[in-house]
């Protein structure tokens, strides 16, 4: 993510990151993760995905 830099500083970065980390470890600890299906964002300055949809990969018990 963009929060910029120098004199200018985005003040909702710390709470963005702490829901980016919960995110991110509660998806990582589901299990494996298959993308399903995802398409790239157009006109934008940093690469990512306009749409990302992935399923958690669970194994039988």
């Amino acid at each position: 993510l963009w929060f910029g830099a120098g004199p200018h500083f985005c003040i909702g970065y710390p709470l963005a990151m702490a829901q980016i980390r919960m995110v991110a470890r509660t998806l990582l600890d589901a299990g494996p993760l298959r993308i399903t299906r995802r398409s790239a964002a157009r006109g934008v300055l940093i690469p990512t995905y306009r749409h990302l949809a992935v399923r958690v990969e669970r194994g039988t018990p």
